[in-house]
């Protein structure tokens, strides 16, 4: 029972909420209730004002009303912690399902005024607490769990408060404009799908580069003074310029339509496996989806193109 009210509250609250990629914590969007330790100071405060008019004692009258003072200044000073805080949303690298995606979230302020004992998170339970000094500023990490691929969106957040006597509990919901990219998870396939994916595809084949010597070739304008062969020079054999290879390893282009016998996410999982092994393994590879075909190539730029092309394909 209290899961479904609990449930019920968030999405009334979601309901609400304007997402925006900068929010200033102010009275319209500020909550305050009173904490458990509230409460006690309240059955306290009615108890001696009880016992005062029962007994026409002015002390015990004086102690009631000081306790009240002190409660109103408590709700004002924490009112005031939270008040003026401004929220950014900030980046969030790519993970693969099933990761924890971390959400940043800057926080400033508009008044010069410090902000103490401050927690951010996605919830009650899972708060960050921080204090921030007067003029600067602080950036959280929120973590999020992801279930599957595509866009992300930055659930709502939560920003609380009982600074600095605990009687009173501030907080303010918002919803940060702000999304995740999600890979999907890579999963192994097994040896009779490696066995048949991009058979006769592959070619070892060596390019252009600097790890082993190949041979010479006649000097051209702009060859590096390196490459240039010191020694034949010397020996009036003409100005060269020697040659180095690297191998490029093998060449692979992964297809969605040799997964079409099994489950669309299922062989965007294998795909999306044999994408970092080939990176991972210094090989050459391309992909080709439905409607999309990525040329063959290698390095970190190539990796993000072929996985946001999984992680977004229909």
């Amino acid at each position: 029972m209290k899961n479904y009210w609990r449930r019920k509250f968030h999405l009334w609250i979601d309901q609400r909420l304007v997402s925006s990629h900068e929010v200033v914590l102010k009275q319209k969007n500020i909550y305050i209730l009173p904490s458990v330790y509230g409460f006690l100071m309240a059955a306290i405060v009615i108890l001696v004002l009880i016992a005062a008019t029962n007994y026409q004692n002015n002390l015990a009258f004086l102690t009631g009303f000081v306790l009240i003072s002190i409660g109103f200044l408590s709700m004002f000073y924490t009112f005031r912690n939270l008040a003026g805080l401004v929220l950014n949303a900030g980046g969030c690298s790519p993970v693969f399902a099933g990761e924890t995606a971390s959400f940043i979230v800057s926080l400033s302020s508009v008044k010069p005024l410090g902000h103490y004992s401050v927690g951010v998170g996605t919830s009650k339970a899972a708060l960050h607490y921080f204090d921030m000094e007067p003029g600067t500023e602080y950036r959280v990490e929120v973590p999020q769990a992801t279930t599957k691929r595509g866009w992300l969106t930055f659930s709502r957040v939560l920003c609380a408060s009982r600074f600095p006597f605990g009687t009173f509990r501030v907080f303010s919901w918002q919803k940060l404009d702000a999304r995740c990219l999600v890979y999907p998870r890579p999963i192994q396939p097994d040896d009779a799908v490696l066995a048949r994916v991009g058979q006769g595809e592959g070619d070892s084949r060596e390019r252009p580069g600097v790890e082993d010597y190949w041979g010479h070739r006649g000097y051209r304008p702009g060859d590096s003074k390196r490459q240039i062969d010191w020694k034949a020079y010397a020996k009036e054999q003409g100005l060269h310029s020697r040659e180095f290879v690297e191998s490029a390893g093998s060449s692979w282009m992964f297809r969605l339509d040799d997964f079409a016998h099994v489950d669309r996410e299922l062989a965007l999982s294998w795909l999306c496996y044999l994408v970092v092994h080939a990176e991972r393994s210094n090989q050459v590879y391309g992909l080709e989806l439905t409607g999309i075909r990525i040329d063959q190539g290698r390095g970190d730029e190539h990796l993000a193109r072929c996985l946001q092309a999984l992680a977004l394909h229909p």
